[in-house]
């Protein structure tokens, strides 16, 4: 073995510990797509929630509803006004070189975000998931109407 070869081994060796431990953590274990590169699909449409997430080369593009409609302040602000707010889906690209969601550290590393409607949340992540596929769309940026 080459010092290369050797160095190349013992990174892998240290990747598969540090994914066994990841996966030993994890409920959903390798499964996880925030933890693993995995692509995830979860529709519940009585609660019109949805969660796709798709890894495409150096990004992973994210649909989910907006965790901040669950914060408990809005919903208590919701209840005392009377006021139901419409839950709000966002799509986002976000840059993870060969790493995976749960690698990024906190900041904002958006590359483009869109948001839509429950019933839009597929369709647009597949348009999203096309364009970086394709390289059409430029996700080198923040994204602006």
């Amino acid at each position: 073995m080459t010092d290369n070869s050797a160095e190349k081994e013992a990174e892998r060796i240290l990747q598969e510990e540090a994914d066994r431990i990841r996966a030993e953590q994890c409920p959903q274990g390798t499964a996880c797509a925030v933890h693993f590169r995995n692509d995830e699909v979860i529709i519940d449409d009585d609660e019109e929630y949805a969660r796709l997430i798709t890894y495409v080369g150096d990004y992973v593009v994210i649909t989910e509803d907006n965790p901040k409609f669950h914060d408990p302040i809005l919903m208590a602000i919701a209840i005392s006004d009377g006021k139901r707010y419409p839950p709000t889906n966002v799509t986002t690209v976000l840059h993870v070189g060969q790493g995976v969601i749960g690698d990024l550290a906190n900041g904002d590393h958006r590359r483009y975000w869109r948001e839509h409607e429950y019933e839009e949340a597929q369709e647009v992540h597949s348009f999203v998931v096309s364009g970086v596929s394709s390289g059409l769309l430029d996700v080198s940026k923040p994204w602006k109407e």
